[in-house]
């Protein structure tokens, strides 16, 4: 018997050919029985399609290979047992040449078995297997005539000639590789599905996300901490957000109707530079201390227009590179990267704003951004799909006329609006470091702390994401993930009320530990409403959608950065967190009642 199981491999590599490797001989120490027993047991575990199904190869009469898929009906120290119809062809192939080979493939859980050895008959009406039949009404005839035979209606006899052939395993080959080991069914369940970074393309913008995503959360600590240092103001920490939503609407809901009409990738390469050139300006003023905090804002917004565009440019190609079943594994992929970069940037500048100034991160988020144009640069040509169109207003607004008549598309931006506008207080993360944590000014360890909290929380949610695909109910997940996620605001905004420098450190902890939940239940809720989105929308409605996405999910905390900072110069900082927390549960609330289609809404029923 050969045992095989995948390694790692090059990209040249086929399935076939990872598949093919041979376990490391102390896996089989206890005979090939138990793991032959037990790979079945995790295969019906991780409900793989008939887990018992096997390959079965024979030689037909003219000496070349025949193979058809049977089932495996026992296993025993004698072999594997398989039943069939003794006058079929894979009978007649046995008797002349009684030596087989059977595969099992368990492609979820990526394993193989092959047996090989002789074979010997244990020893069906109408059916003379792997036979031509001419057609369907022949075989009716066949079963009428059978079931005539026997006088009834029902079940039939299992006929004389039908019996049991046994599979004799007359070799062991052990493998001389040693094995990864993978997970148990139960873990695989949990742990997050790799899936899609099978695919090429994918991988590469995935990985150059890391890299990516790095600089960019460099740019989100340094422009915030920018402006505070210049202005000692959370109202003006708060201005970024006015900055940032204009041109995040205007150029979002365009960037999204060019994507159904432009080539995706010659957009998203657009884009990206311009992104570069951004940050490199960013670079120059803040090396020469301008100081001037119109400026900054001014060179944010530019920076959000073309944010606006990209994004949903990225999101509208990988449905199509990737099957529409890959999905949920690809937005929990995309999530989880992006929120792993998240906490290496905010961390990276709490530790380089200190010893380096803001400059050098503004520097890095432009050279991270190469990684980008080179996957981007990879991608093979997307061509928009339809009629050849015009991204202008028309279809701006045909955009919004195809979502309302999509309730659970709709219901699923309302509540993020909620989440974000009411729940999402950054925009007081300098103040709190500052006032309440014992900062310096010019910022420090708990503001990388702050910044990186909620990414922590996300990162962890994506690591353990394996369930997420088998959510049936989507609707109602993303309810309660926004629910949990207000509750957890409140938390981090009472954990800051009692708050002061110089005895703060477990209230500091407390107040990171409500953080990295709410990043974690964020980042469920997002990956549910990224997949509907993806799998309800229709291709050429992908883009505009997508813009209205970007909108609704960058642009929904630039209010709320608004909102923070205005509340936290009336009431305090932790007064208008937990304010926030609350009015986003009551909001959820609402919106359950508002739309009982989005609580109803199950995923076999949309696409």
């Amino acid at each position: 018997m050969r045992v095989g199981y995948p390694q790692a491999g090059s990209e040249s590599e086929s399935v076939e050919d990872r598949m093919s490797a041979e376990l490391d001989t102390s896996v089989v120490e206890t005979g090939w029985l138990p793991l032959m027993r037990q790979w079945l047991v995790d295969a019906v575990e991780a409900d793989a399609p008939e887990p018992n199904a096997m390959t079965l190869s024979t030689v037909d009469d003219g000496g070349r290979p025949a193979s058809r898929t049977v089932l495996c009906k026992g296993l025993s120290e004698d072999g594997v047992l398989f039943f069939t119809n003794y006058g079929s062809d894979k009978a007649r192939h046995l008797d002349a040449h009684p030596y087989a080979s059977a595969n099992f493939t368990w492609l979820t859980l990526a394993r193989q078995v092959i047996v090989r050895g002789t074979t010997e008959r244990l020893g069906a009406w109408a059916s003379s297997q792997s036979r031509p039949i001419d057609s369907r009404a022949d075989l009716d005839e066949q079963l009428r005539e059978v079931a005539a035979r026997f006088g009834v209606d029902g079940e039939i006899p299992v006929p004389p000639n039908w019996g049991g052939i046994l599979i004799r395993p007359d070799s062991h080959e052990p493998g001389r590789r040693t094995v990864v080991r993978r997970p148990s069914p139960a873990v695989s369940r949990l742990l997050a599905d790799t899936t899609p970074l099978e695919n090429r393309d994918y991988r590469r913008l995935w990985t150059a996300g890391i890299v990516t995503v790095i600089g960019a959360q460099l740019s989100v600590v340094a422009v915030p901490q920018q402006v505070y240092e210049i202005t000692r103001s959370s109202a003006y920490v708060g201005l970024t957000g006015i900055f940032g939503l204009v041109p995040l609407v205007v150029f979002g809901l365009w960037g999204g109707a060019l994507a159904d009409v432009m080539d995706r990738r010659r957009l998203l390469m657009i884009t990206s530079i311009g992104l570069g050139v951004t940050s490199v300006l960013f670079w120059i003023q803040a090396a020469l201390n301008v100081n001037n905090v119109w400026l900054v804002l001014g060179l944010f917004s530019v920076q959000q227009a073309f944010f606006a565009v990209n994004q949903p440019t990225r999101a509208a190609i990988i449905p199509r590179l990737i099957p529409g079943r890959q999905l949920p594994a690809a937005n929990s992929l995309n999530m989880t990267v992006v929120q792993f970069g998240a906490i290496a940037g905010p961390l990276l500048a709490g530790v380089l704003i200190p010893s380096a100034g803001l400059q050098l991160l503004y520097l890095l988020d432009s050279i991270f951004l190469l990684a980008t144009l080179w996957a981007v640069w990879k991608l093979p040509a997307i061509p928009p799909t339809g009629t050849s169109r015009r991204a202008g207003l028309s279809e701006v607004l045909g955009g919004f006329t195809y979502l309302a008549t999509q309730k659970v598309l709709l219901a699923s931006f309302v509540v993020d609006i909620i989440a974000m506008v009411f729940g999402m207080s950054r925009a007081l993360f300098p103040e709190i470091a500052h006032e309440s944590f014992g900062d310096p000014a010019s910022g420090g360890f708990a503001l990388g702390l702050l910044f990186a909290a909620m990414s922590v929380g996300a990162v962890l949610g994506g690591v353990f994401s394996g369930w997420l695909p088998r959510v049936q109910y989507q609707g109602r997940a993303v309810l309660v993930c926004i629910a949990l996620w207000g509750l957890s605001m409140v938390g981090f905004g009472v954990a800051v009320y009692f708050a002061s420098p110089g005895s703060s450190v477990i209230l500091l902890w407390v107040a990171v530990a409500f953080l990295a939940f709410g990043g974690a239940v964020d980042m469920v809720s997002a990956a549910f409403r990224s997949t509907m989105l993806q799998q309800v929308a229709t291709d050429d409605m992908r883009g505009r959608l997508q813009g209205v996405f970007i909108v609704v999910v960058a642009g929904g905390p630039r209010i709320g950065d608004v909102l923070h900072g205005g509340a936290a110069f009336l009431f305090g900082t932790g007064v208008a967190a937990a304010g926030g927390g609350f009015l986003v549960i009551v909001g959820v609330v609402l919106s359950a009642l508002a739309f009982p289609a989005f609580v109803r809404y199950k995923v076999g029923r949309a696409v």
